[in-house]
């Protein structure tokens, strides 16, 4: 959760602009569901793929986008959570 929070947060510095409420919640759940991936299955990959998902997913439904928008989004999102989860964390699996 903090580290959703918390790349948000960086990525708003670096952009110079506030993202909105909706993007800082879905970064929160999107980051607590990563975290807990991560502390079930040790495996970074499915942990980003997890956090990808669920911040893209939950933020287009916060949005009021439809479902098969939502859905299309999330997989993009675990797509691009699991490469990053790949690279940016194998020296973290068990």
């Amino acid at each position: 959760m903090v580290a959703g929070l918390v790349g948000q947060a960086l990525d708003d510095v670096v952009s110079q602009h506030f993202s909105g409420a909706d993007s800082y919640a879905s970064s929160a759940i999107g980051g607590a569901a990563g975290g807990f991936m991560l502390g079930v299955t040790g495996s970074p990959t499915l942990a980003g793929a997890t956090a990808g998902a669920v911040t893209e997913g939950s933020k287009s439904l916060m949005r009021g986008e439809s479902l098969r928008t939502a859905g299309a989004k999330a997989l993009v999102g675990a797509g691009i959570g699991a490469v990053g989860g790949r690279w940016g964390g194998a020296g973290c699996q068990r």
